[in-house]
């Protein structure tokens, strides 16, 4: 499941994705406690725009998610340093 994951978040490497710094504050902010992936994405606006900014912030390990199970809207996702 790992590498799967692992697969899935390599889409979102290019630092396109994280190119909204403004974006990018507001998701490591958001996500200073354990939180699930889409519901605090959505806080931030429509999650099909916000997560591949948090998929990318995933990606550079600046935020953290069990990895070891299948990513789902539920994941829960923190900020690297709040785990």
């Amino acid at each position: 499941m790992r590498m799967v994951n692992v697969r899935r978040l390599a889409g979102y490497r290019h630092p396109r994705h994280g190119a909204d710094d403004g974006l990018a504050a507001r998701s490591l902010a958001l996500f200073s406690m354990p939180s699930p992936l889409v519901a605090q994405a959505a806080l931030l606006g429509d999650p099909i725009a916000v997560l591949p900014t948090v998929f990318h912030l995933l990606w550079l390990g600046r935020l953290t998610a069990d990895l070891s199970r299948p990513l789902s809207d539920a994941t829960l996702v923190s900020r690297a340093e709040a785990r």
